[in-house]
């Protein structure tokens, strides 16, 4: 059994794992992709989301030639792994030198171990993004801090979720009694309400920044 993930161009499989594979055919199923464009069997899988095999891949026009040289075998079958209806990889299952005649049970069977290989790889892949966001976060709050400038930053409501160094030495104001509060409490006397009221409408439609004088504590 050999896992694979597509790649980027959508045009070849990438090996990601292997079960029982023969040692005389390692380094080749770790080196070959697979095909997708020409390798009739896959294609169709791939526009239809399900699987498709052959039991006499000897004489079945589906297969591609170049990887029946690279793994000779007498049975296979192909399982996309799909993710919001676009498939994503997929299992093959080969029978090297018997042929195997597929039942509905298998099949129903393989179908489900993809559902929860492709669950399983999309969160990894989540994972990973989420982290990747946390890491950039982290790096542009660690900047924003050490900046000279006094920066506040607010959520859609106006309300404030982060305010640096700069900003609670010039204002008087400790970082615990401005998170949460509303943005409004802070302007000087001299900022218009009009002005106020155009960084409320921005925030919620697209974000608002610029400009904005800050009392201090009294």
């Amino acid at each position: 059994v050999g896992a694979y993930l597509v790649d980027p161009d959508q045009k070849s499989l990438r090996p990601i794992a292997g079960y029982h594979v023969p040692k005389h055919l390692l380094e080749t199923f770790i080196n070959f992709s697979i095909p997708i464009e020409g390798h009739r069997a896959v294609e169709e899988a791939w526009r239809d989301c399900r699987p498709v095999y052959s039991s006499d891949t000897l004489s079945d026009p589906r297969i591609d030639p170049e990887t029946m040289r690279h793994f000779p075998q007498r049975s296979t079958l192909f399982v996309p792994m799909i993710v919001k209806r676009e498939p994503i990889g997929g299992f093959f299952a080969t029978w090297w030198e018997e042929e195997h005649h597929f039942t509905p049970d298998e099949l129903r069977l393989v179908e489900g171990i993809s559902r929860q290989a492709a669950v399983a790889i999309e969160n990894a892949r989540l994972y990973e993004k989420h982290q990747g966001m946390v890491e950039r976060l982290r790096l542009f709050a660690q900047s924003l801090r050490s900046i000279g400038e006094s920066v506040m930053i607010t959520d859609l409501e106006g309300k404030i979720i982060f305010v640096n160094e700069a900003f609670t030495r010039t204002h008087g104001w400790s970082e615990a009694e401005v998170l949460g509060q509303d943005v409004a409490l802070f302007p000087s006397r001299s900022t218009a309400l009009e002005l106020l009221t155009n960084i409320a409408t921005e925030t919620r439609r697209t974000g608002w920044q610029g400009e904005l004088n800050a009392r201090r504590k009294s």
